[in-house]
């Protein structure tokens, strides 16, 4: 989804952090993977965006979008 591997890992490594924020919260979840996915998903669509307000005209040509 972000097409840098680099990136996926940062994206990973904050998701990690932010569960590790919220691990009282954890508790009451249901679902803890279907969570887990959604929170990875919104971190790398906020980090697309953020590249994307960066580099508007930035071409990903050797990208693709892996559904998740």
């Amino acid at each position: 989804m972000l097409c840098d591997s680099f990136e996926a890992e940062d994206a990973v490594q904050n998701l990690y952090l932010r569960l590790w924020e919220r691990k009282e919260e954890l508790k009451n979840i249901v679902a803890t993977e279907a969570y887990c996915r959604k929170l990875l998903k919104n971190i790398c669509i906020d980090r697309w965006q953020a590249m994307r307000m960066h580099d508007p005209y930035k071409r990903e040509a050797n990208c693709r979008i892996l559904p998740v």
